[in-house]
């Protein structure tokens, strides 16, 4: 059930989260909000991967507890995405996208516990 589940809600979301942003967006790294709409992406594919992540690590381990390395490798990749972002002209390292991306993976733990 669990994969299907999952299979169901990475096909449903990753091409919306997966979605470049625009120029424009970019261009306005100073006025970044909490509610911006690239929060929505994080917390989604956050989400998304963890889940993913542990149907992965549950049928190739059998570790009784699947959802704790998922949920570190997708906090892993958010560290590692705002670490290149900081390195591209007119983006910045954005602590608030990686309080969003931990809420998603906080919530697949939870819900997946």
């Amino acid at each position: 059930m669990i994969k299907l589940f999952g299979l169901f809600l990475f096909l449903f979301a990753f091409p919306f989260c997966a979605s470049a942003q625009n120029g424009q967006e970019l261009a306005n790294t100073t006025s970044d909000s909490w509610l911006g709409d690239d929060k929505i992406k994080h917390v989604t594919l956050s989400y998304v991967l963890t889940v993913a992540g542990t149907v992965v690590i549950k049928k190739e381990t059998q570790s009784p507890n699947p959802e704790i390395p998922a949920a570190a490798g997708v906090l892993l990749l958010g560290i590692g995405k705002e670490i290149r972002d900081s390195f591209q002209p007119g983006n910045h390292f954005c602590f608030k996208d990686l309080v969003w991306d931990a809420a998603g993976l906080l919530l697949a733990v939870g819900l997946l516990r």
